[in-house]
């Protein structure tokens, strides 16, 4: 669904080179929604904990920085962490924990 990255002296990862048309990044939202709903039909599995029980912070703290390893393939900086967890709970605050989680995800 997504297009091929252009390829310039043989590599396909040189930023400079790629120049994404308004309808990749449409295609690349919506691929990214599909994504996080997808993730979001198990969310004690997804969180690696229970959001039932009351924890619903706890497992978030607990399952961000996991995810930010495998999102950005590195650990979250401090900031980083602090920030993700400030909109989460701005979210949560404003829309309820689900829409919070949702958007944490796909945004």
């Amino acid at each position: 669904r997504l297009p091929e990255d252009v390829r310039e002296f043989g590599f396909d990862n040189i930023a400079t080179s790629q120049h994404p048309s308004p309808v990749f990044i449409e295609n690349l939202e919506g691929t990214t929604a599909e994504i996080a709903a997808k993730a979001l039909e198990d969310v004690p599995r997804l969180l690696g904990c229970d959001p039932r029980t009351g924890a619903e912070d706890t497992c978030v703290e607990t399952f961000l920085p996991a995810f930010g390893k495998r999102a950005f393939r590195r650990p979250l900086t401090g900031d980083e962490a602090t920030r993700y967890l400030a909109f989460y709970r701005k979210q949560k605050a404003d829309f309820g924990f689900a829409v919070a989680l949702s958007m944490l995800l796909h945004g």
